[in-house]
């Protein structure tokens, strides 16, 4: 089954293992300096292994406080032209 499915070569185990590793890492990350920057870097990534598909990444955020986010939500939108399905 390994042969036919890479990605059964881990267990449940070594998949939990896995996350709680990566939860600890990103706790610990959190109470550093670089987290509390306006935009933090070297978020901690989790391991995957080769067999295992990638995740996507995450699009690049923006932080605002909440005066530029009203300013930013009060902006005028542009009409969306929705065509009925016939």
């Amino acid at each position: 089954m390994r042969k036919l499915s890479p990605a059964n070569e881990w267990t449940w185990n070594e998949i939990l293992l896995n996350r709680i590793e990566y939860a600890v890492r990103i706790l610990t990350w959190q109470n550093s300096a670089d987290a509390h920057e306006k935009n933090p870097k070297h978020y901690p990534e989790q391991f995957v292994p080769d067999f295992i598909p990638k995740p996507k990444k995450r699009k690049a955020e923006e932080a605002m406080d909440i005066d530029e986010l009203k300013a930013f939500l009060s902006r005028p939108r542009e009409d969306v032209k929705v065509e009925a399905n016939e």
